[in-house]
């Protein structure tokens, strides 16, 4: 079936596909219906969820919903077939940690689904409700408030965009992505607090992630140069969890000053507990949201560097700041400057020309695989497939879990978690007794 007849199925909304504006219907029991359909699927299934993706991909996500919930195997497996035929399906791949999450046996995709998604159902129904008691509220594509560059994400938008603090901002002016280590040095939250504070001073928006180090150097620096400067860019930041509860609790002061000068966002809703995988896939939103990505100070293997491989596979420039070839926690930047053909910043100026359009500034960073230019994986588990990763993330580093919490933290079946397990313990990495499931001592996981 072609992607032109996948869309004539969509209900509930005008031609075209859920992460475009026009297809999100504007009021009245439409807009309502989308708006909830929208908030429960977030609390249904994880943004790394392809089933989830392929339904919305043929059938948008009212009827999306009603088939998760009340739909069979068959009919499930059905769209899904549908879907495959969309060339929107070969863009799937929601973190720069995952290979292709093109689905190919419908039938046995469906069933894992199902089971997955029934776990969760009881959760999910009155998440918008509870938002709103918490003063957090839903963003679709086209409303105000809404982050117009996570348009360019495609399949892998996220399915709603929860939003907490004053509305405006990121769509009003340009932003730039300020990421790195969060065991940055003196040096690196020096040079990531001077670089915000003049890109606010400038009318830019600083976006980061709220974590320690040189995020709450970049979030801290805008916000003081927002109190100098009235009309200043102020700061935004993409949380990995919900926003009812603060991550890391050490910022949390800091993250209601970022609400108030821009706003918090999240792609799960409240409730949701930062993971790996939400920390893997929430970058992909702290890229397409920024103009720029800039990477201050970063390890090897940090994290950091999934963001600048996300903004280079949407052709978004990328730049990174040196450090003391003696520092460990620059040798990310450098890497970035040297394999992947980053943009060597050492002043703000090098910033504002590559946000310009100045030619020669935007170089590539990284290869066609986005997989491939990731970086921010430990050495003993790199090589584990996206389920085995999934399911190793899930596993507290420091206490044991039940399989089937597990499962529904994970939003796959039982099975599905049981077999990984089983690679899992065959490689070291956990142990499984039965009744509760732990991680072994890895090193450098």
């Amino acid at each position: 079936m072609s992607a032109g007849h996948v869309g004539e199925h969509r209900v509930g909304a005008s031609p075209g596909y859920f992460w475009q504006p026009s297809a999100v219907p504007a009021d009245g029991a439409e807009a309502e219906a989308d708006r909830r359909a929208r908030a429960v699927w977030s609390a249904l299934a994880e943004s790394t969820d392809a089933a989830a993706r392929y339904l919305w991909l043929a059938r948008g996500p009212v009827e999306a919903l009603s088939l998760a919930l009340e739909g069979t195997i068959r009919e499930i497996a059905n769209v899904l077939e549908e879907a495959a035929a969309d060339p929107e399906a070969e863009r799937l791949h929601v973190t720069a940690a995952h290979e292709s999450m093109r689905i190919r046996n419908a039938r046995q995709a469906a069933e894992r689904a199902k089971a997955a998604w029934s776990e969760r159902a009881g959760e999910a129904r009155n998440v918008l409700e509870r938002s709103r008691e918490s003063g957090i509220s839903l963003v679709r594509p086209g409303e105000v408030g809404w982050v117009t560059g996570l348009t360019r994400l495609g399949i892998n938008a996220p399915f709603a965009l929860w939003h907490a603090g004053s509305r405006g901002g990121l769509e009003e002016r340009k932003a730039v992505a300020l990421v790195g280590s969060r065991g940055a040095t003196r040096y690196g939250t020096s040079v990531a607090y001077d670089f915000a504070a003049a890109l606010a001073e400038h009318g830019v928006r600083v976006v980061s992630g709220g974590a320690l180090g040189i995020d709450a150097a970049a979030h801290s620096g805008a916000l003081a140069a927002r109190s100098v400067h009235e009309g200043g860019g102020g700061t935004a930041a993409f949380l990995a969890g919900g926003l009812d509860d603060y991550y890391p609790r050490a910022n949390a002061a800091l993250l209601t000053r970022v609400r108030g000068e821009g706003g918090l966002f999240s792609e799960a809703p409240i409730g949701a507990r930062p993971t790996r995988w939400r920390f893997l896939s929430r970058n992909r939103l702290i890229a397409a949201a920024s103009e720029a990505t800039v990477v201050v100070e970063a390890a090897w293997r940090s994290g950091a560097l999934s963001t600048a491989a996300h903004a280079d596979a949407l052709s978004l420039p990328v730049g990174a700041v040196p450090g003391p070839v003696t520092s460990a926690e620059s040798s990310g930047c450098h890497r970035l400057i040297a394999e992947r053909g980053a943009q060597l910043l050492s002043r703000v100026e090098d910033i504002e020309l590559m946000i310009s359009g100045a030619s020669g500034v935007a170089g590539s960073v990284g290869t066609e695989n986005p997989a491939d230019a990731s970086g921010a994986l430990p050495l003993d588990v790199e090589l584990l497939g996206p389920l085995d990763r999934l399911v190793f993330d899930g596993i507290p580093r420091f206490s044991s879990i039940g399989v089937r919490e597990l499962a529904t933290q994970c939003a796959l079946d039982r099975e599905q978690v049981r077999a990984s397990l089983a690679r899992l313990e065959l490689l070291g990495l956990a142990e499984n007794s039965g009744h509760s499931v732990r991680r072994l001592d890895v090193k450098s996981a």
